[in-house]
């Protein structure tokens, strides 16, 4: 990564990308899979064209894995930015927890370790966040999840 992308962000985000972008796509592939074929068949019968059935149809069945994905994913881009900055970085957390580390100063390791865990907390709060706005209501009261 660093002979082709340099010491800069570059690697860190291509590799941070690269731990994500499989489990999103996976998660949203099986999304797809999902759809009932009878509701696709419902609105091609009803006169709906390929636009319709993905707007009305695919999309709507695959938003809630794509969230899953994105839950799931976070902490994987965590864990590429942190080796990312192992591999080569100045500065950043996994700079810090390398650095302490080495200095067998488990205090500044825990620290920024604790801060990563926070990290990842608000982002799956954020992710939460937008789930709420962008699913339906319908499906947010047949989530078991809901109930907490």
């Amino acid at each position: 990564m660093i002979m082709w992308f340099g010491l800069g962000n570059a690697p860190k985000i291509i590799l941070a990308g690269g731990f994500v972008f499989f489990i999103v796509f996976m998660n949203v592939v099986s999304g797809i899979q999902s759809v009932n074929r009878n509701h696709i068949n419902i609105v091609r019968v009803m006169g709906g064209t390929r636009v319709t059935v993905l707007r009305k149809i695919v999309f709507p069945t695959a938003i809630p894995f794509l969230f899953l994905g994105l839950r799931l994913a976070i902490p994987e881009a965590m864990i590429g930015a942190v080796i990312g900055e192992f591999i080569a970085a100045s500065r950043g957390l996994g700079f810090l927890i390398y650095s302490a580390s080495n200095e067998l100063n488990m205090a500044v390791s825990m620290a920024a370790l604790v801060v990563l865990v926070f990290v990842v907390a608000i982002g799956d709060v954020l992710i939460g966040l937008l789930e709420r706005v962008w699913l339906p209501r319908q499906l947010q009261q047949a989530d078991p999840r809901a109930a907490r």
